[in-house]
């Protein structure tokens, strides 16, 4: 099919797009909240290279000069961008007014873990339920909401799928499971709400660690399940050509690859990228404290090895981050999206190029230090 080129005139559009032809699926005119996330800007870059949308407005509260985009995420989004605050109202119909969207995937922005609960009721909770009312009203012919494996409960011992093991124990999965709870509510009144529930989602812009040696709290044996950002991507368009507004309750979906990674595959993984050792240990220290205490030995070190780098500027905190290693036990199983929608993994299986990716990628656009792990640097170059 071919579709003519819109120009979008409303003021909040920096420039128009004109849309190229789809042979195979009808473009949709598609909304993104939380374009500037890391998930977010993986999807507007799937969404440009392969041609899905015929108009595009990507939201977020942050802005992209201080974002920290590369070229491509530059070229997907700020030609689309729009501010906006989708926990207030004002800006949700604003947003809104600009055209009628065809889809609305609510990526969310990336917030951080144990945060007061004010910032979790206004990030996750409101800016989710406001733009769902709206879409509601206005009859949307899609909304997916991203949500996350945080809303299972941290168990490791079974794979818990879409309808079993819902007991969230942390704070972001409390709210998490609110938000979609709302959301269900707002079924009813006309939402076209697809639920999607992602495992650890790692890909280049992801987090990344810098230490010496890394020394491990916890079971080795707990499950750290993992997808790719680029499989994210993928299943929120997938899900969109897939849904019709038939289904009574919303369908939910988990995305987990193929690897049933547990911990200490994680840490061979992290120990082979990044060359340090890697144990794990029993401590009479809670793991915040033995985390604060990495954060004293790498901070007295970290500025001295920007300047020899000539770093003036970089995203990555210089103060240790457990990361994968210190979150709740990650085991859910992610068929369930393959059986009913025909979804297909493009990255089944994690690896440790994977991982170089990530470093590929701060490196190319010098936020990290190649005077770290030379050896790792010569590698990734060959």
């Amino acid at each position: 099919m071919h579709l003519k080129a819109c120009v979008i005139s409303s003021p909040f559009y920096k420039t128009s797009w004109a849309p190229f032809d789809c042979p195979e699926f009808e473009m949709a005119k598609i909304l993104v909240i939380g374009g500037l996330s890391f998930k977010g800007r993986h999807f507007c870059q799937y969404i440009k290279q392969h041609d899905v949308a015929s108009k595009l407005c990507v939201v977020d509260k942050g802005v992209p000069e201080v974002s920290f985009l590369d070229a491509a995420s530059e070229d997907a989004i700020i030609p689309y961008y729009v501010q906006g605050d989708m926990g207030n109202p004002t800006h949700v119909e604003r947003v809104f007014s600009l055209e009628n969207w065809d889809w609305v995937f609510n990526v969310g922005p990336d917030v951080p873990a144990n945060l007061d609960d004010k910032v979790y009721e206004h990030a996750v909770l409101r800016a989710s339920v406001l733009p769902a009312k709206k879409a509601a009203q206005l009859r949307v012919k899609f909304f997916l909401h991203l949500s996350s494996y945080l809303v299972y409960e941290p168990t490791g011992k079974l794979k818990f799928e879409e309808g079993s093991g819902v007991r969230p124990t942390t704070k972001a999965g409390r709210w998490k499971y609110k938000a979609e709870l709302e959301l269900e509510k707002l079924k009813g009144q006309g939402l076209n709400l697809v639920i999607l529930r992602p495992a650890i989602v790692y890909g280049p812009y992801g987090p990344i660690e810098a230490c010496a040696k890394l020394v491990l709290l916890g079971d080795p044996e707990i499950g750290q399940h993992q997808v790719s950002v680029k499989d994210v991507s993928k299943a929120m368009i997938h899900l969109a050509r897939w849904y019709e507004p038939i289904h009574k309750t919303a369908p939910v979906f988990n995305l987990a690859d193929k690897s049933d990674l547990r911990l200490y595959n994680m840490a061979m993984l992290y120990s082979q990228v990044h060359e340090i050792k890697v144990e794990f240990v029993r401590s009479r220290l809670l793991p915040g404290e033995y985390y604060s205490q990495m954060d004293d030995e790498i901070l007295s070190t970290w500025s001295d090895i920007l300047k020899m780098a000539n770093i003036s500027v970089t995203p990555l905190a210089p103060q240790f981050h457990s990361g994968l290693f210190d979150l709740p036990e990650v085991c859910v199983d992610g068929t369930k999206i393959e059986r009913e929608t025909a979804f297909v993994y493009d990255h089944p299986y994690i690896s440790a190029d994977d991982e170089f990716g990530v470093l590929r990628d701060y490196i190319r656009r010098k936020m990290w230090p190649k005077v770290l792990g030379k050896g790792q640097v010569e590698r990734m170059q060959k």
